[in-house]
């Protein structure tokens, strides 16, 4: 009796690993960032809407998604570290001696290494997935003080709007006088919400001492640079309805006292 041919079978990759493809990066991080949110929102969902989170990977294959997912997946080839560079080269901001102290929220990967020569980065996450970044919650984090802080597509991950404002509020506390703030926001939550504009973020920000200096809009995210420039005014933002229409999400900011 002859051989047949034998049969190749290919074993699956759990679903933290870059090789699985049950799930596209997309809707990884689109089906973490939804539940989480209505979550936080206590909306009306089903009692295995946290199990439906692991069921998409769970946080680590969140992060597995984001470290593919900022430079391409998600948003073409946007890098934050290359476009906050590149607004500090264009203000003057690049020391000829020393170096920027600069903190990056929520990182994935170690960005501003290429930068060295004249940033120091220190770089958290409250789930870590490299061993130099530190594990830290951005929102209660405690350090020397800061140049410049990067909060690129991070208060939108953030699931709850007071959480949102708490994580602001620490970054007013560990920026010096004068220095930069980068906020990256996905388009949606400024155009696309009945909760929250780009006029709305600018009074969050200006009741802490900040001013805007730059704001630009891709396809799909929204770019802010603001400098601290006043003391804070101690003010709080509670929810309030700006838009009405079909289809419009939830995303906000609310401040309260520190």
């Amino acid at each position: 009796m002859g051989r047949g041919k034998r049969k190749h079978v290919k074993l699956r990759a759990p679903v933290t690993s870059q090789g699985h493809k049950n799930h596209s990066d997309r809707e990884i991080i689109d089906k973490v960032h939804q539940l989480n949110q209505k979550i936080a929102a206590g909306e009306d969902v089903p009692k295995s809407a946290r199990l439906e989170i692991e069921k998409a990977g769970g946080i680590n294959a969140y992060q597995v998604a984001s470290q593919r997912g900022e430079r391409k997946a998600k948003y073409g080839n946007f890098t934050s570290a290359v476009w906050v560079t590149k607004q500090l080269k264009s203000c003057g901001l690049k020391p000829k001696d020393g170096r920027l102290r600069l903190l990056d929220v929520g990182a994935v990967t170690l960005q501003y290494e290429p930068f060295s020569s004249w940033i120091e980065c220190e770089a958290i996450d409250l789930n870590p997935q490299h061993r130099a970044i530190i594990k830290a919650d951005a929102t209660q984090y405690k350090s020397s003080p800061f140049n410049v802080i990067v909060l690129s597509l991070v208060l939108n991950f953030t699931g709850d709007a007071v959480e949102r404002g708490a994580i602001l509020r620490n970054c007013r506390r560990l920026q010096v006088d004068g220095g930069h703030l980068f906020v990256v926001l996905p388009l949606k939550c400024l155009i696309n919400s009945r909760l929250f504009t780009t006029e709305r973020l600018d009074m969050i920000m200006s009741s802490l001492g900040y001013k805007s200096l730059l704001c630009h809009q891709s396809k799909k995210l929204s770019f802010h640079m603001f400098e601290l420039a006043a003391p804070d005014r101690k003010e709080t933002f509670s929810r309030k309805t700006l838009k009405r229409g079909p289809g419009m999400n939830k995303f906000e900011i609310i401040l309260e006292t520190s």
